[in-house]
Order: structure tokens, then sequence, then C-alpha cells
């Protein structure tokens, strides 16, 4: 849940920077849009972005995004890549699985 008091707003388009980058390529509006409108199926469990409406822009912090990857990996049956120490391609992977 995103705490408006703490974590600081960003547009969607801002937050496509923050996602894992494959081949050197930022995540695609499309893709962070999708992620936030119906999310991604992964092993059986749907996985959102958290978002809240300001006006007339849907926006998400930084903190929601983790989030958001972290979710992806835990439902892929993945360790996040903090906890992954013997395992580089791991970012990798779950960029892949993403885009």
């Amino acid at each position: 849940m995103i705490d408006l008091r703490t974590e600081e707003l960003l547009t969607l388009r801002a937050a496509c920077s923050l996602f894992p980058r494959v081949n050197g390529r930022a995540a695609h509006f499309s893709k962070v849009r999708r992620a936030a409108d119906i999310g991604f199926k992964i092993g059986g469990r749907r996985v959102k972005l958290e978002t809240v409406r300001v006006c007339n822009n849907v926006c998400t912090t930084a903190a929601a995004v983790e989030r958001f990857i972290r979710a992806c990996a835990e439902a892929a049956g993945e360790k996040p890549a903090d906890e992954v120490n013997d395992e580089p391609n791991a970012t990798r992977r779950l960029a892949r699985a993403l885009c």
C-alpha cells in the first residue's frame, strides 16, 4: 500500500527507469502501464503494481516498484536479487520475465 505521507510520487513514465533494464533498454511505458492496470500472471498468481490516481495522472512510487519486483520474484519462486550472491543472472532472468 502506498503511503502518501512518506513516499514520493512518480508518474508511470518516470517509473519506467526504475524497472530492470533488458539489453540496455529501459522498460517500455506500455509494460509499466500493464503492470499497473491488470498486472502480470506469474506462477498462477497475479501481481499488480501499486498505484494512486492524482488528478488525471496515475502515479506510483519507487518503493512500490521495488515491492512489485520482489513480489514477481517470489511468485516465480526465485530469491530477490539482493539475496542472491552466487547467481549473477537472477536479475536478468527476472527482467526477461517482466518484459
